[in-house]
């Protein structure tokens, strides 16, 4: 092969070298870049040792402010981004030694890490916010306070050692990027993050807050006690770790859907309110630790101080014993609390319905009870209540499951029986008149159970349901003189 075959072969080397350079500066995977720019300068080192150029020619290419040293720290390469950086032109800096390279970062010729290739000990300097040792490669983030005229910033840095095909150290390569922006966000959180943990430890509803990437930032101590998972334990937790302790698997919660709206929400959730980015819920959770758990969760965008979103806040309350009453007002709103029948309410409400839907035939049976004075002022009233629940029980044994009877006053039950005629209505007197009977024959009391019964249908669409109950009631009277001579 000629030389101008080898030069061809080099120059096509060298454009796919620059390409897969800034390709990955591109990507900003800095570290994978000087795995490639330390490759291509080892296998060239022999030429390299004697031509200078070519290690300038190569760093100079490389996207991120870079340059290297040999063994007597002394500069061989500085490319035009550390131009920029530094405001230190190549040629003035080139061949210098002594450390001249750290003074546009301190003020001061002193070891950087880019030294600690050559010389690793003592180890890295005690400014370094951050250090790591990969391979042969040192990482680190640290402070500079002379660059941008003397207002300091805060680099990553990247050092590597150059050797030649032998394996024989020959120098050492590094890069630095400032990440002052990303470092300042960062206290800016971590310092709203401490703020706001600080005062949402010690709130009473049970609170937690997570950032942009989902991981939990804040738990405080109601989270604990209504989870029974400690802070330290969910701290720095992603991928949904926070809904286990709820759901027992790691599913999407209400504070995910600020952060990532779902228009299909509001099918996830049985009650779901909005207002503005604020989403409140009402949820249940069958089994929590155990238990039936009712909860009130609110949750919204959480801010920085510029109004940035930098996460999402959720609080929630434990209502479980709010529903219970909620649940207990309900029943009693609707059941007699003494002998768990239907109260009035309920059964004027099934007599309005039954109107309203032209329901016919309907029948009406009202039932007194005879002789609960007597037993109130011989036995007392908590008697009298005994006695109420089982002519309760001795009414409803003789009903079919479907119809409805309650306690409409002090001793009187009401019977509403939706497409039962005035005939088949007499077989069920008669089955409530056989169950008193059954019970007197059986009883373990000094008195009997007697039942005033009347009864009345509402057979056809113009015969009003009220004109039948009045007219049941009118008959049980008359039953009811009938029986009273009997108590």
């Amino acid at each position: 092969m000629d030389s101008s075959d080898s030069s061809q072969k080099r120059q096509r080397a060298r454009r796919r070298l620059i390409k897969n350079l800034s390709a990955l500066g591109n990507t900003g995977d800095y570290n994978r870049l000087m795995e490639l720019a330390v490759d291509e300068l080892t296998d060239r080192n022999e030429q390299l040792m004697d031509e200078h150029q070519r290690l300038k020619d190569i760093v100079s290419f490389l996207p991120v402010a870079t340059f290297a040293i040999d063994l007597e720290h002394r500069v061989t390469a500085w490319n035009h981004a550390m131009e920029k950086l530094t405001g230190v032109k190549s040629s003035t800096i080139m061949g210098k030694g002594d450390y001249e390279y750290a003074i546009p970062f301190y003020g001061t010729r002193t070891p950087m890490l880019i030294d600690l290739i050559l010389n690793p000990e003592p180890g890295p300097a005690g400014e370094y916010r951050s250090y790591e040792k990969k391979g042969e490669q040192l990482i680190a983030e640290f402070y500079c306070t002379h660059l941008k005229q003397q207002r300091g910033v805060y680099i990553w840095g990247n050092a590597s050692p150059l050797r030649d095909r032998r394996g024989r150290l020959v120098g050492a390569i590094g890069c630095v990027r400032d990440i002052t922006k990303e470092t300042l966000e960062e206290f800016a959180i971590e310092k709203t993050r401490k703020t706001m943990a600080a005062i949402i430890e010690f709130l009473p509803d049970p609170m937690m807050v997570i950032d942009k990437r989902h991981r939990v930032i804040a738990w405080n101590q109601a989270m604990e006690q209504l989870t029974g998972v400690p802070a330290e334990k969910m701290l720095g937790k992603g991928n949904y770790a926070y809904s286990v302790p709820f759901y027992r698997k790691r599913v999407p919660v209400l504070i995910d859907y600020v952060l990532d709206p779902d228009p299909g929400l509001e099918q996830k959730y049985g009650i779901l309110r909005r207002d503005g980015d604020t989403l409140f819920i009402e949820t249940y959770i069958p089994d929590m630790g155990g238990r039936e758990v009712y909860l009130w969760a609110k949750a919204a965008a959480f801010k920085d101080q510029n109004g940035d979103v930098v996460g999402a806040i959720e609080t929630m309350r434990d209502i479980s014993e709010l529903k219970k009453a909620q649940r207990e007002l309900e029943y009693l709103s609707s059941f007699d609390s003494l002998t768990g029948l239907y109260n009035r309410a309920s059964f004027d409400k099934a007599l309005q319905k039954a109107e309203e839907e032209m329901i016919r035939p309907v029948t009406l049976i009202v039932c007194d009870v005879n002789g609960l004075k007597k037993i109130n002022d011989e036995h007392g009233h908590g008697e009298g209540d005994r006695w109420l629940r089982l002519v309760a029980e001795t009414i409803s044994g003789a009903l079919r499951p479907n119809d409805m009877v309650a306690r409409i006053g002090g001793d009187e039950f009401g019977i509403l029986l939706p497409g039962v005629g005035f005939k088949p209505a007499e077989k069920i007197v008669e089955r409530i008149n056989r169950s008193v009977k059954d019970f007197n024959r059986n009883r373990q009391h000094p008195y009997e159970m007697s039942l005033a019964i009347g009864k009345a249908t509402a057979e056809l669409p113009e015969h009003l349901v009220m004109k039948a109950l009045r007219t049941a009631d009118q008959n049980m009277y008359l039953d009811k003189k009938i029986k009273k001579k009997q108590i």
